[in-house]
C-alpha cells in the first residue's frame, strides 16, 4: 500500500486517539443518549462494506484518511471525539464555520459532564481476540490494492499536453527530459505531497500516478518548462486527477 498505517507518531497518535473514542463512547454507553442519535445519526445502523465520501463535506471532522468520519455514525463520534482530544483550542479555530462544529460542541459538553463520573461498563472479558478472525492481512490488502486499482486511460491527457510538449516540437535542451521520466523521478515526492492533504491513502495517488506516467510514455511528451515550474504544475494535475477519480468511483472500502 505504500504506507504503513500508524508508522509516523503523529499518524500512531491519530489511531489511539480515535480508538480512545471507541472505548469512551463504549464504557459510558453515550451512544445509548437521544442526544447522540441526534447529533451522530443511529449507532444501530449495519456496518458497511465499503460507505460513499463526499470530499467536500463540512459536516464532518477530518482526521484520519479517506474521510473516514463519514462511513458511519459511531466512526463518526471516534474521529470528532479525536479532534477534540487533540487540542482544546486548535478544533474551534479550524471547524469554527463548519457543520461539524456542532458536533464537537456536543463532545465537549458531554466530556466536561463526565469527568467526574465512573464508567458504565468494565468489562472482565477480552473482545475481539486475534484467534477468532479469520481472514489474513494478505487477503486485506489484496481486496484494498484491487478496490484502488485504477485503469489506464486517456482522461489526463489534455492536461498532461499542457504541461508538456510533443517530443518534435521541443529542442532536446540541456536539462530537458522526457515526461515519463520526469513523472517517475518525481512519483515518489509527488505522492507524499499529495496523499496527507487530501485525506486520501498513498496507493490511490500512486496509481495515478502510474496512469500519468503511462500515457506520457504513449504520447511520447517531453518537459518544455524548467524542471521546478513543470513539477509545480503536475503537482496540481496530480491533486486535480485524484479528487477527481475518488468522486467518479466514491465508495471506499471500510
Amino acid at each position: 500500500m505504500l504506507e504503513a498505517e500508524g508508522a509516523s507518531l503523529d499518524e500512531a497518535l491519530s489511531i489511539v486517539r480515535h480508538e480512545t473514542g471507541h472505548a469512551v463512547d463504549e464504557a459510558f454507553q453515550l451512544r445509548r443518549m437521544r442526544e447522540y442519535r441526534k447529533v451522530f445519526g443511529s449507532p444501530q445502523r449495519a456496518y458497511p462494506n465499503d460507505y460513499v465520501a463526499d470530499s467536500d463535506s463540512r459536516d464532518f471532522v477530518q482526521h484520519l484518511n479517506a474521510w473516514y468520519a463519514q462511513s458511519h455514525p459511531v466512526e463518526d463520534f471516534a474521529e470528532t471525539f479525536a479532534v477534540w482530544l487533540t487540542s482544546k483550542s486548535g478544533w474551534r479555530r479550524k471547524y469554527r464555520d463548519w457543520p461539524a462544529y456542532e458536533k464537537l460542541s456536543a463532545v465537549d459538553a458531554w466530556m466536561h459532564d463526565l469527568r467526574n463520573v465512573e464508567p458504565e461498563i468494565k468489562p472482565r472479558r477480552v473482545a475481539n481476540e486475534l484467534r477468532d478472525c479469520t481472514r489474513t492481512l494478505g487477503q486485506h490488502y489484496e481486496e484494498k490494492r484491487e478496490f484502488y486499482a485504477i485503469d489506464a486511460e486517456d482522461e489526463f491527457d489534455g492536461a498532461l499536453q499542457r504541461i508538456f510538449e510533443a517530443n518534435g516540437s521541443v529542442s532536446r535542451g540541456r536539462g530537458h527530459m522526457s515526461a515519463s521520466a520526469l513523472l517517475a523521478e518525481y512519483r515518489t515526492r509527488l505522492r507524499r505531497r499529495t496523499a496527507k492533504p487530501l485525506g486520501v491513502p498513498a496507493y490511490v495517488v500512486d496509481q495515478v500516478l502510474r496512469q500519468l506516467v503511462h500515457r506520457a510514455r504513449i504520447l511520447k511528451l517531453r518537459q518544455s518548462r524548467p524542471k521546478a515550474e513543470t513539477v509545480k504544475r503536475v503537482s496540481r494535475l496530480v491533486s486535480r486527477a485524484t479528487v477527481s477519480i475518488i468522486r467518479n468511483s466514491p465508495r471506499l472500502p471500510l
